[in-house]
Order: C-alpha cells, then structure tokens, then sequence
C-alpha cells in the first residue's frame, strides 16, 4: 500500500469506540485487546506514541519494514510517524495497549541528546524482549492498577491531575529503562544504525523547539529561521513525519499553553493577550474561540 493512502490513527480515533477501552480520554488511552486499534489489520501510521503488551498468544507484522515478532512478556513500542503493517496475529491471545497522544509527548518530552539516542534505539528496535525477571509485565501491570483503582474509586478535586501524573510517570520510567538500553548498546561496543529519515530528524528538532517555547510564536518562519530550513522544506518534513502539518502541531501548542494559563494565572484577559504576543485583547479572544469553540473568558469559568 503507497503511505499517502495509510490511515494515521490518534487517540481520538480510540474514543470512537469507547466501549472497548478501559480509559480514554484526550491524552492517553488503555486498552486490552489488540483489535480495538482502529484499521490495524491493515495499515497504519501511528499519531500517537502507542506501547502493546504482549500476555498470551503471539503477533508478527512489520514496523517501519523492520519484521517483528511479538510474544509472551514483550514490548512492542511504537512511536509517532511509525507505520504498522502486515498484522498476522495468533487465535488466543492477549494483548495490552497503553497510548500516549503527541500533545502529551509534546509537553513532556525535552528532546535532547539523551533522548534523540533512545528514538533512533526504539526506532531500530521496536520489540522490547522479555527478561527473566518479567519486569515489563511488572512495570505496566503497577501502573495499569494504580491508573484504575484512582479511575474507579470516587472521583476527588484532582482526581484528573492525578491520572494525569500517573499516565506521565509510566511514560518518563518506560523512556528511562529505554535510554538505559541504548547506552549499554553503546558501551558494549554496538553500532547503532541511524535508519531514521531525515524527515523524521526534523520532525524531533521541531518538537524540541515547541517544547521549550512560551506560546508567543505562531509562524512556520519562526521555526524554520531557527532550523535554517525553508518554511515550505521544513512544512513538508512535518507532514512526512507526522501527518501533519507543522501549523498545526504550533496551534496545538499554543492552545495548550493558553489552556495551561486561562487555568491556572489570575492574569486578566487582556494581560494574557500581551504576555502570548498578540496585537489586542480582541485578536486573542478570536484566537482562541476558533480553537476551542468558546471564548477565553468561558473556559475560564468552566474550569472554575
């Protein structure tokens, strides 16, 4: 199948079918049973960064060309902009899903040194195997009973802070026992490959940018000055990467930050407009009704 006719899936395309998810909400999804991916007996690209268990039964199929087999006990790891195909998978099994939509990814993940070594590591080697001592089904069976117990006891004031915290701890541990792998990769004496594409390289250095800035650019140029890339090279890139467009994904992190601060600042409206660089209260307030379909005073309210 040509890429540009595979489906990218995210984690809205999840709360579609809500009834076969244990937790979904804009963010993070937890599901377990393989089939409630949407389309992924065929082909996809994921839009999310997305993490299967394997408990029973077996799966094989492809993950960026690369041939995988997943089994008892391993971790296939799936980032976004990965392309999944070619699902054979076995009668009994059972299988785990846990995802992380690229918003989350976004604000959590400061794109480094560090962290570049454990994409190019989880890029070359999607199957995480499993160990003598079980420690992927520990790690996300811990987790998987902490998220549930605060999803099905009575909800608190924080309650949504605290499965939020939750979903980030798991992913921070999984990301930290990955970058352990690809140093020992590394002091062991083993080359990595570097089999990422250019596009995907860009698409990291974009996100690294994102991530550390306040909010108050909104322009492509901005960030392909930064890049020293075109705006119209470095607006296809993201597309390749991700399947989207690079004025998106700085939409969405704008919106966040204005989400963040309409939340949590006791800034007026018109201070807010002025801190995220917008020419006038009334420019800001059109802004953001066209994002979140309210204006920035209601959604302050809602919150309240």
């Amino acid at each position: 199948m040509d890429e540009k006719e595979i489906k990218t899936i995210y984690i809205e395309d999840f709360k579609k079918n809500k009834e076969k998810a244990i937790y979904v909400d804009d963010d993070f999804v937890i599901i377990d049973t393989w089939t409630g991916i949407p389309d992924i007996e065929d082909s996809v690209k994921l839009g999310c960064f997305l993490v299967a268990l394997c408990l029973e039964g077996s799966v094989q199929l492809e993950v960026d060309n690369r041939k995988c087999l997943l089994q008892a006990g391993d971790l296939l790891l799936g980032q976004p902009g990965s392309i999944i195909q070619h699902t054979m998978i076995t009668p009994n099994n059972r299988i785990s899903l846990v995802g992380f939509s690229s918003s989350f990814l976004q604000q959590t993940v400061k794109i480094g040194k560090e962290i570049w070594d454990t994409t190019v590591h989880i890029y070359n080697n999607p199957v995480k195997p499993a160990d003598e001592k079980n420690s992927n089904l520990k790690l996300l069976k811990a987790y998987k009973e902490m998220i549930l117990t605060r999803i099905n006891e009575e909800p608190h004031r924080y309650n949504n802070e605290v499965i939020r915290h939750l979903f980030t701890a798991l992913f921070c541990d999984l990301i930290g026992i990955l970058g352990k792998s690809s140093c020992h990769q590394r002091k062991d004496g083993e080359t990595q490959e570097n089999g990422i594409r250019q596009a995907d390289y860009i698409l990291y250095q974009f996100m690294e940018l994102l991530s550390q800035d306040d909010g108050s650019h909104r322009s492509v140029k901005y960030y392909a000055d930064i890049l020293c890339y075109s705006p119209k090279y470095l607006s296809t890139c993201i597309k390749m990467a991700s399947g989207r467009t690079a004025l998106d994904l700085i939409n969405e992190n704008v919106i966040e930050r204005i989400k963040y601060r309409l939340m949590h600042s006791d800034k007026s409206i018109k201070e807010l407009a002025i801190e995220f660089d917008f020419p006038n209260p009334s420019f800001f307030g059109k802004y953001v009704k066209a994002k979140l379909g309210i204006s920035p005073a209601s959604y302050r309210n809602i919150k309240e």
